[in-house]
């Protein structure tokens, strides 16, 4: 828990940049999955203000946060498109699902790409395969609240009087003193492991998929200019399906309907000319 946020944050983001060398790993197509304070930062990862200044130019494409800790979000959250789905427990003592389940309104509410589903009856470390134990050596802050982040990443809680500006250790000491509390329940069972785990395979086998230029561009869009492109296939005749700013079938369908009615000159291998698809769809 002495190593903070940010120390935590440099660290994956190195390693990000690092992976990014490797000639076996496609730059696009890196997930990142995190347990607990991990799983923090597996969120953390996918605000756009960090990936801009530590991605080197890319972004996490899929994340999937086990049971974080949801208690600090930041002031003007906004997404890097990264596909997010938090697993939390029902039960947890420790990191409460309740803590996410609000955080993720917050930030649907910002156009991110990002679910959760909370495992009934599940506590704190569901994915170990023993069953759940009181451990009163263990601190948890959920009688803390929210914490914020602002654009300079300085973290904060101001009923507390908890600040990063004063050092992380400080901080932690100072929420030790005033707000945090022993007792936490961690365990979980075999089948919860094992649900868990196929769970991680089917969300990476999903998420990191390679997909088609025109959905990665569509997908690239905001919420509001892929429900606009969407009304204007309906509008013209091509589309008839909810305007959504969801890609399924009858979205592809459309686009390409579109684009032999009107546009076969463009390659659709071609980012710039799937970029002139759209532009000229927003502006029919």
């Amino acid at each position: 828990m002495l190593l903070s946020r940010a120390n935590r944050l440099y660290d994956v983001f190195a390693t990000f940049r690092f992976l990014q060398k490797l000639p076996c790993v496609e730059k696009s197509r890196i997930g990142i999955t995190g347990y607990s304070f991990g799983g923090s930062i597996a969120l953390d990862v996918a605000e756009s203000v960090l990936a801009k200044q530590l991605g080197n130019g890319y972004a996490f494409k899929a994340s999937l946060p086990v049971y974080p800790l949801c208690n600090a979000h930041f002031l003007k959250t906004r997404s890097t498109n990264t596909a997010v789905h938090i697993l939390a427990g029902e039960l947890d003592d420790w990191t409460p699902a309740t803590q996410c389940i609000q955080v993720v309104k917050k930030k649907k509410a910002g156009n991110w790409n990002i679910k959760i589903s909370v495992f009934k009856g599940a506590h704190h470390g569901f994915t170990h395969d023993f069953p759940p134990i009181k451990k009163m050596d263990r601190w948890h802050f959920k009688e803390c609240g929210f914490n914020t982040i602002n654009e300079r990443g300085v973290e904060t809680n101001k009923k507390f009087g908890m600040s990063t500006e004063m050092g992380w250790r400080k901080m932690v000491m100072t929420g030790l003193k005033n707000c945090a509390r022993k007792g936490v329940t961690i365990g979980g069972s075999p089948e919860l492991v094992n649900r868990t785990l196929n769970f991680t395979i089917r969300f990476f086998n999903q998420n990191l998929k390679k997909i088609s230029l025109l959905k990665a561009t569509f997908i690239g869009l905001t919420k509001d200019q892929r429900k606009a492109v969407q009304a204007e296939l309906l509008e013209d005749g091509y589309y008839n399906s909810n305007v959504d700013g969801l890609y399924g079938q009858n979205t592809e369908k459309g686009l390409k309907d579109y684009w032999n009615a009107n546009q076969s000159s463009l390659n659709l291998d071609s980012s710039i000319d799937i970029k002139k698809l759209f532009e000229n769809i927003l502006t029919d």
